[in-house]
């Protein structure tokens, strides 16, 4: 099997049928080995496709979680999904609600300043449904996640923060100033009321932007800020794609 690609994709392995008819290895070299290893199994590029492109609401303006980032980052948090309740404050298009459920939590919380973005989550939500499959309790609010009100402490927070307006590469410096200052505020604001309302030792997946500019790298959330606010900062992973303008850096952090 050939293809245009370094490597096969799980496209090329599935719709050519190499699993059944054939087999794929994959070799791994390192400075004392060569590991080698079989593909057993590849990702159902169908479903991820479908309920990122499928799914009623999506809105391209206000920034799009890939579901499959958002399925890591559920994975990050290491919370049990039959015993774990899972709150994303800024559920946007329910992208992380949808993982979760998927994942078989029992109980997740969503929120979002936005009315619309409430009105994509439920869209979205009940298209999930509609495709078959048990629905946990799920409860949704109109809120700032500076002011939420939970009726108990979460087990865990997975979400993708407002990365501010939408850049074109050609801003101002002084409109990205402004707007560097105006998220900062609002991360701290947010995550120092989130601190409150998980349970001691909970662990919340966060992912943040990382502007690209002429002036080079800017990063609105800091281990300092995020640390003087209650958490601990146990790991940062980068997510990012060429040309983008905005990055996304997830802090896996744990509530001290």
């Amino acid at each position: 099997m050939t293809s245009r690609e370094k490597t096969l994709s799980a496209v090329v392995v599935a719709t050519n049928k190499l699993l059944e008819r054939g087999g794929e290895f994959v070799l791994v070299v390192t400075k004392e080995s060569i590991l080698i290893g079989q593909t057993e199994a590849v990702q159902d590029f169908g479903a991820w496709g479908k309920r990122d492109f499928g799914r009623p609401a999506r809105d391209a303006q206000s920034g799009m979680l890939p579901p499959k980032l958002a399925r890591m980052m559920v994975n990050l948090s290491g919370a049990d999904p039959i015993h774990s309740t899972l709150l994303d404050p800024f559920c946007g298009s329910g992208t992380v609600l949808m993982e979760a459920i998927l994942l078989g939590f029992t109980k997740v919380i969503g929120s979002d300043i936005s009315e619309k973005a409430m009105e994509d989550t439920k869209a979205n939500l009940d298209w999930l449904a509609a495709q078959g499959g048990a629905m946990p309790p799920i409860e949704l609010s109109v809120s700032p996640a500076q002011t939420l009100v939970l009726s108990e402490p979460v087990d865990a927070i997975v979400t993708e923060t407002y990365l501010g307006p939408a850049l074109h590469g050609r801003e101002h410096p002084d409109f990205l100033k402004r707007n560097l200052a105006s998220l900062a505020t609002l991360y701290r604001d947010a995550f120092g009321a989130l601190a409150n309302l998980v349970k001691p030792g909970s662990t919340a997946v966060v992912a943040f932007p990382v502007f690209q500019s002429k002036t080079g790298e800017q990063e609105v959330a800091t281990r300092s800020m995020l640390e003087s606010l209650g958490w601990k900062v146990e790991r940062r992973l980068r997510y990012e794609r060429a040309g983008q303008h905005v990055e996304r850096e997830i802090f896996v952090m744990r509530r001290g």
